[in-house]
């Protein structure tokens, strides 16, 4: 007796077959059929796991990633990103940081950060300056949960203490939290005078903890005194 099964559904119900002919239960034949089947099924869904793990996802807006500048204009810096397709840069942020895009050469590897995984002219766009900035508050965030001592610049100066940088951010340094040796000691409390002592940290650079730290909120505290 010869069998003919329609497969409309790509896969074989078994026992739906046997119900309908029980005498096939026996059949070495069958069960050839019915192991064959399993393991090319089995097969089939490994290889797909494997390759799915091995195919590259779309990086997500917020991501960093490593590029080669492979072009380089003043409209736009192309960058190949490997299995992740081609970034742009677009020249209005080269612009606007003229010294950065200086220090840039083709074949040079980059980091940056991403803006769009895919944009109107099919690519990845992405800032260079987000990706410094992003580098920037991991490196601090490991440093104060580490405890570490931050080197910072200050270039500021008002009542309330010191405008201090570090990297490309911008914090604040508390009156309060000055050393004994530099904190202002004013007869009266003149909060001109105090400025006036203030004004003597511009330009120079200090050793610091962070004490406060919200990339959300771009808050950044820092203490000499700690």
């Amino acid at each position: 007796m010869v069998i003919v099964i329609y497969l409309k559904s790509g896969a074989l119900d078994f026992e739906f077959i046997l119900s309908y002919f029980p005498s096939l239960a026996k059949s070495k034949i069958l069960r050839y059929i019915v192991s064959m089947t399993k393991t090319k099924e089995s097969n089939l869904m490994k290889d797909l796991l494997i390759k799915d793990k091995q195919a590259p996802h779309l990086p997500q807006p917020g991501d960093l990633v490593e590029g080669r500048i492979i072009k380089m204009s003043k409209n736009a810096l192309i960058l190949d990103l490997g299995p992740l397709g081609t970034g742009i840069v677009y020249g209005g942020e080269l612009r606007e940081d003229k010294d950065a895009l200086k220090e840039l050469a083709v074949s040079q590897n980059v980091s940056a950060l991403v803006l769009d995984p895919e944009n109107e002219d099919g690519y990845v766009e992405l800032s260079l300056k987000e990706a410094g900035l992003e580098k920037t508050w991991l490196t601090l965030k490991e440093k104060k949960q580490a405890g570490q001592i931050v080197a910072v610049k200050v270039i500021e100066a008002n009542r309330g203490g010191l405008i201090i940088r570090t990297g490309s951010l911008v914090g604040f340094l508390p009156v309060s939290q000055l050393s004994d040796k530099n904190y202002p000691r004013v007869q009266n409390g003149n909060k001109d005078e105090i400025l006036n002592c203030l004004n003597k940290f511009v330009g120079q650079e200090m050793k610091v903890k962070i004490i406060d730290l919200d990339q959300k909120t771009d808050k950044l505290i820092v203490s000499e005194k700690k």
